[in-house]
């Protein structure tokens, strides 16, 4: 599986188990980087960023070996705090205070030494900067001041800084607004070395060369492109769908050749009994026949039976595979009956944000789009709409028939179950009724009765997406605050279509254009 071209990374044979599991989260894992973009595609919980953490040489793997050829890069997929300011982050400290010293005439061997190449470093920084389209000023600022957007320009411009020739970015668009997303994309295809891409952003997706699949079957590799990826997907879940079908007739033929056989042995057995009560041979030579006949019948239904047992078997591990990759589809419940209008904004002035008065009137099966950038109010306004904060001055009115979903579903109670979730938020039926909903969307048995704190992002979604839209009705409004944020690509697959198929009122914030797009007929909001 080696490229044609020379490898930054190579990895070899990687396996990751937590301590006290029995199977490892994944194993025996080949993969081979240059100076290419990548990407790293798969469910939530798979073991993306642990696999992208591994390549990193942040952690090391149970089993199986890393090796760099060049300067890598990593970008984690959370903020991760930081005590200083920009400058120290990006390694400029040092060389500030070395300028100053030489300038201010104090400067010792040291600091002419730090400065061996670093006299333009005041230019060189702008530059940096502007290429982030980040304000000089955010250079003296507390890191941890700066917005999320802000913080991962800055992370991203430092690895550039420190001579990265390949990259491994986690998530890098999460904390980015619309121009910062496009602004990535831009960036990255600027970059003269290699990219891993651990994202579900399909704006970010589009320009890559490779990606890399890890699933339950383990890590295949598609070259070509996005498309092509897509493409390959959609043939492989046609081809196991036809094993699927093929075991499945191979198992319906072996359940009749079964009963055939059953049937001919208790004929045989009927007319062997029949034939020792009338015959006028020898006892020993009839029961010498019948053990003939009762061996020969043990040994054909021996061999039926493992015939059975065989295509049970390749039946259950086709239906497994086919599992793993095929989409889910979920029943989107008809909305609750309300009087319009479903919520009503008149000269509303945010707490935060933009001081601009808002006025919007939605009304039943009305599907709003809120855009703007980083900090403009999108989600104060929300929390306006639903009453959890208060606006500065206006009008607010809400229907009762609403449900806010932001990307923590915070509607949900984390410490209880699934199941009980499910109950609380959508009262009315049977738990049978319950159980059979989430089993369809995969949470079955003992994962129903998990606290939702221990399910993975992707499950938690399905949660959410049962107890708005799988029970008894759904809410004739939905408020939803970046819910698309942070899903892996079946996820985000699964949102989109409970959206599109969801008649009642909705506003969206989201910054993938992509996203509104598909969930389809949005009017856009600008703030």
């Amino acid at each position: 599986m080696l490229n044609d071209v020379q490898s930054l990374i190579e990895a070899r044979q990687i396996a990751y188990q937590f301590s006290g599991e029995t199977t490892p989260l994944f194993s025996g894992i080949d993969i081979f980087l240059n100076a290419e973009q990548h990407a790293l595609v798969g469910r939530n919980g798979i073991g993306k960023s642990w696999l992208a953490s591994i390549l990193a040489q942040q952690i090391f793997p149970t089993e199986g070996s890393v090796k760099h050829f060049c300067e890598v890069g990593y970008l984690s997929q959370g903020l991760t705090p930081f005590s200083g300011n920009t400058a120290d982050l990006l390694g400029l400290t040092k060389i500030i205070r070395a300028n100053d010293r030489v300038l201010a005439g104090v400067g010792d061997e040291a600091d002419f030494d730090a400065m061996e190449g670093n006299w333009d470093w005041q230019f060189q920084t702008e530059s940096l900067l502007a290429k982030g389209e980040l304000n000089p000023n955010v250079l003296n600022q507390p890191f941890n001041s700066l917005s999320g957007g802000e913080q991962t320009r800055i992370r991203l411009l430092a690895l550039k800084r420190q001579g990265a020739g390949f990259m491994i970015l986690d998530e890098p668009s999460n904390h980015l607004d619309r121009q910062g997303r496009f602004w990535l994309a831009q960036w990255l295809s600027a970059f003269d070395g290699g990219v891993l891409l651990v994202t579900h952003d399909t704006q970010l997706l589009q320009p890559v060369s490779v990606v890399y699949e890890l699933s339950g079957l383990g890590l295949s590799r598609s070259i070509g492109g996005w498309e092509t990826w897509l493409e390959s997907k959609e043939q492989l879940q046609l081809g196991i769908q036809r094993e699927v079908d093929q075991t499945r007739k191979r198992l319906k033929q072996a359940l009749r050749d079964k009963q055939k056989d059953r049937e001919k042995t208790s004929k045989r057995q009927s007319q062997g009994k029949q034939r020792r009560e009338n015959a006028n041979q020898a006892k020993i030579l009839l029961d010498h026949a019948l053990g003939r006949s009762e061996a020969t019948l043990s040994r054909i239904a021996k061999q039926n039976e493992e015939r059975l047992q065989r295509s049970s078997s390749l039946a259950t591990e086709a239906r497994t595979k086919l599992e793993i990759i095929e989409p889910l589809s979920i029943a989107v419940a008809t909305p609750q009956a309300a009087t319009s209008p479903l919520l009503y904004l008149q000269d509303v002035i945010l707490p935060f944000g933009s001081g601009t008065p808002i006025s919007l009137t939605i009304n039943n099966g009305d599907r709003i789009a809120i855009t703007g950038k980083n900090g403009s109010g999108k989600s104060t306004l929300l929390k306006v709409m639903t009453g959890s904060l208060v606006p500065k001055q206006g009008i607010c009115r809400i229907t009762p028939s609403h449900s806010l979903m932001d990307q923590h579903f915070s509607f949900l109670d984390k410490n209880q179950s699934a199941l009980h979730n499910f109950q609380l938020q959508s009262p009315g039926w049977t738990e049978d009724r319950y159980r059979t909903r989430l089993a369809q969307l995969r949470i079955r048995g003992e994962e129903a009765l998990k606290p939702v704190s221990y399910l993975s992002g992707g499950e938690q979604l399905k949660v959410a997406l049962a107890c708005l839209f799988c029970g008894p009705h759904a809410p004739a409004l939905l408020l939803l605050d970046e819910p698309d944020n942070h899903l892996d690509i079946e996820s985000r697959e699964l949102l989109q279509k409970a959206l599109h198929d969801y008649t009642g009122a909705m506003v969206l914030i989201s910054h993938d254009d992509n996203f509104i797009k598909n969930v389809s007929n949005m009017q856009a909001l600008v703030l």
